[in-house]
């Protein structure tokens, strides 16, 4: 049992892994899309400063 709890553990936290990374990307690729929309109004204005 232990050996079944340990691969589980081990290919469900590689799998959990690579979901956490693209959700926070895609988070991450969210918010800035949404920072660019609101501060800059168009999306081609160049800001210097995020905040």
């Amino acid at each position: 049992m232990a050996t079944f709890r340990e691969d589980q553990m081990r290919t469900g936290w590689s799998r959990t892994r690579w979901l956490l990374v693209i959700g926070v990307l895609v988070a991450i690729a969210v918010a800035v899309v949404l920072l660019l929309v609101y501060s800059g109004g168009g999306g081609s204005g160049g800001g210097g400063g995020g905040y």
